[in-house]
């Protein structure tokens, strides 16, 4: 099969290897078969080796001695994913996936208990404060003051890296929709008699081709949507923990350089004393603040750990999974399988037209074509698989038998001692056509022109072939244009 490298929107490839393996290819490409060219990049319509009548039947003369040219049983896989859905797919399984399927509610929880922990020891030094006002309990109190501002970063960072992961596996998943990917498995044999008076050849093909595209319902999501909403509310019921919090630390901020104040009189001088009369008489206004600054934390606290947020994604503090429903999901997966089978008889002749000689080439294609097409709702497979199969099978299939051909031309131009070069072109499918697909939609068969030339010494052959036309895909997938060297 052919080995192509897609650059959009010309597509070059190099092909050395193998004739068996993986071809990466956008769409309904114009497919070179055959040994030689599988193992030349797919190029090979100037390419004199007889074989190659599959891709121009004007080969069927060639510069070798070849009394018949055998294809075993060819076979080639195309993958096609100009669209990067299978990019998405891996970045999906390799970082999102894992993660969401791991989200553990047990840091949350943890981090939950240190903050109720830290705001009990806020409560318990406020009490000691309140019965012996002095700098060493209040001190107590800014101290417990700030654990609950760590517990608070503590939540507030385990909320927010839930908030992330499914925010990205959201995002994620809308990356899949609407990406068309196509695959194919394509298979020849055949037999070709050349360099005869009237050289032949019959070939024999089966190529199918899969096309498929992820159609995703915005509602199949809105378990994620709702994971987003609640964690940024229960972010903001965090924040106001953070900021009640913050307003009692400057309350106590300002207590603690007053009794600073404080310490540093004497209360034996009479100054002094007169003093730490009005510096105490300051602290009563601010002791009343931080009473109700700290009761405003406590308050803020206990709505963050006993209310339940909108969607109930968090309850009373808990973090709890959202899970899906596989048999309410609505999203669908558009199917469209194309088989060709063929039954090719091609023959070539030399001519001379105006005085140059060339060899013009025809094959004659009988042509059986399978169309099935199907959106499955992922709903009713997860439901009843077997009904859906059962449904496509029956209900989603349309065959066609048409009649085609190709025409190939090639002309050889000789450099002396440096080889020969052949010039060469081939139009694909000569009568244009439309199918109806089960679903309605067509699939439109149109002449594809390529060109090409090889270069032929006796020890090296370089070939080169593009497509004039843009090639569209026979189900899902990009319009297509390919230089192969």
């Amino acid at each position: 099969m052919n080995s192509r490298f897609t650059i959009k929107p010309l597509a070059i490839a190099i092909g050395a290897t193998a004739a068996l393996g993986a071809t990466l290819a956008q769409g309904n490409s114009f497919f070179v078969d055959g040994a030689v060219a599988n193992a030349m990049g797919g190029a090979g319509i100037a390419n004199s080796d007889a074989n190659n009548y599959q891709s121009n039947p004007a080969l069927l003369i060639n510069n070798q001695d070849d009394k018949f040219a055998l294809t075993l049983p060819s076979v080639g896989v195309l993958i096609e994913d100009s669209n990067g859905f299978g990019d998405s797919v891996m970045n999906f399984v390799e970082n999102d996936l894992d993660q969401y399927e791991n989200l553990d509610p047990s840091g949350l929880a943890t981090s939950m208990t240190t903050l109720t922990d830290a705001i009990s020891a806020l409560t318990t030094a406020q009490g000691d404060y309140d019965t012996t006002p002095n700098s060493t309990t209040l001190a107590a109190v800014q101290t417990a003051n700030a654990d609950v501002t760590a517990a608070i970063v503590g939540v507030s960072s385990e909320t927010a890296s839930i908030d992330s992961v499914v925010e990205s596996t959201e995002s994620t998943f809308n990356k899949l929709s609407n990406k068309p990917v196509q695959t194919g498995l394509l298979g020849n044999l055949g037999l070709a008699v050349p360099n005869i008076g009237i050289p032949f050849a019959v070939q024999f093909s089966n190529n199918t081709f899969i096309g498929a595209q992820l159609d995703l319902a915005p509602q199949d999501l809105a378990v994620l949507s709702d994971t987003i909403a609640d964690a940024n509310e229960y972010l903001g019921l965090v924040a106001d923990v953070s900021a009640a919090n913050d307003v009692a630390l400057a309350t106590a901020a300002e207590m603690q350089v007053i009794y600073d104040q404080i310490d540093l009189l004497d209360p034996l001088d009479p100054v002094d004393a007169a003093q730490i009369a009005l510096l105490s008489a300051d602290l009563i206004p601010l002791e009343t603040q931080l009473t109700a600054d700290l009761l405003a934390v406590t308050s803020a606290t206990t709505i963050l750990t006993t209310t339940s947020t909108t969607n109930n994604v968090f309850v009373n503090g808990d973090f709890i999974p959202p899970t899906f429903d596989e048999t309410s999901l609505t999203s669908s997966i558009q199917i469209s399988v194309v088989n060709v089978t063929e039954l090719g008889l091609a023959s070539a002749y030399e001519l001379n037209l105006g005085g140059e000689d060339f060899v013009a080439g025809l094959k004659l294609k009988f042509q059986q074509i399978e169309a099935v097409t199907a959106a499955p709702v992922f709903g009713d497979v997860a439901t009843d698989a077997q009904a859906e199969v059962d449904k496509i099978l029956n209900d989603g299939r349309k065959s066609h038998t048409v009649f085609n051909a190709d025409l190939g031309v090639t002309k050889d131009f000789a450099t002396n001692s440096f080889g020969t070069i052949t010039a060469a072109a081939v139009v694909k499918d000569l009568i244009p056509y439309s199918l109806d697909t089960p679903s309605g939609d067509k699939i439109s068969i149109k002449p594809q022109l390529r060109v090409g030339v090889a270069h032929h010494t006796e020890w090296s052959t370089l070939v080169a072939d593009l497509d004039v036309t843009r090639n569209s895909a026979m189900g899902f997938g990009g319009k297509t244009q390919y230089l192969n060297l």
